[in-house]
């Protein structure tokens, strides 16, 4: 059997994850699938593998954490791969979020390679950010609508990633109004894909501030800007000209900018930036 998935787009559900089994319940309630067994490579994870394939979209359904899909390396024909996930705070904050993935130093047994970064669909993430403040907004839900930084895995893939969150725990997994609002959210944007309806954004790369990207956010609902890579503060001390040229590199976008925030990187890390960008014809400013 071909063991490749073939999709434009490809939806990345796990058994283990509360959350996205729920989204994947409402993806089976308001779309037809075929659904059929999928008989994974011998070098995939053990599990049973499950494809609900759409006239729209396909969604695999794994048997472990979507952070360790490195294998799936040379097995996806896709445009973009988007996990359906639940987001886990310490705190306790109730958050509906979406990112991209990358280590920006050595992986720290959250998936991916040391200091390797995904492809980041910069005008798609910020679409669906505005999708998630939308739809919030509407149905009056009780939750921070936001961004994170570039963490964790999967790194390794030639295909641009998106992880859409709720959470952050058990109790907000199995808040089924937060878990069909970014099912709902994966949806609109999906048929906005196929439907030509996003624009191409110029797209930037942050470097600095926090994990929630606190100074980030108030670029993106200018709504002009795609989101890219962001390297937080606590990560900085890893960056040098080669990390910032991947992250430009893995960010989908043309003349894309360097964005520093200016109260949440040291100076050191800003002279990096500013002298990077400055040799190489690259736009940057403070936020």
């Amino acid at each position: 059997m071909n063991a490749k998935i073939n999709d434009r787009i490809v939806v990345v559900v796990s058994t283990q994850d509360q959350a996205g089994m729920n989204m994947l319940r409402h993806f089976m309630d308001t779309t037809e699938f075929q659904t059929t067994p999928f008989q994974a490579p011998v070098t995939w994870p053990e599990g049973e593998y499950i494809l609900h394939k759409s006239t729209e979209f396909t969604v695999i359904q794994i048997p472990k954490s979507q952070i360790y899909t490195d294998y799936f390396k040379g097995y996806l024909n896709c445009d973009l791969l988007i996990f359906a996930s639940k987001h886990s705070s310490a705190a306790g904050q109730k958050a509906l979020l979406v990112h991209t993935t990358g280590n920006w130093g050595p992986e720290r047994g959250h998936g991916g390679n040391d200091q390797e970064l995904a492809i980041a669909p910069a005008s798609i993430l910020s679409h669906a950010y505005e999708k998630i403040k939308s739809l919030s907004d509407q149905r009056e839900l009780d939750y921070w609508t936001g961004i994170e930084c570039t963490h964790h895995g999967p790194t390794a893939l030639d295909v641009p990633i998106m992880f859409v969150e709720t959470g952050g725990t058990e109790k907000e997994w199995n808040d089924l109004e937060a878990c069909r609002l970014i099912a709902d959210v994966i949806l609109e944007t999906i048929r906005d894909i196929l439907d030509e309806k996003i624009a191409e954004r110029q797209a930037f790369v942050g470097i600095g501030g926090n994990h929630y990207c606190s100074r980030f956010i108030k670029v993106l609902d200018e709504g002009e800007l795609g989101l890219g890579h962001v390297i937080p503060k606590h990560a900085l001390e890893y960056l040098d000209e080669n990390l910032i040229q991947q992250a430009l590199d893995r960010t989908q976008g043309e003349d894309t900018l360097l964005l520093i925030d200016k109260k949440g990187a040291k100076s050191d890390h800003k002279k990096i930036t500013i002298e990077f960008a400055e040799n190489n014809g690259i736009l940057w400013k403070y936020v």
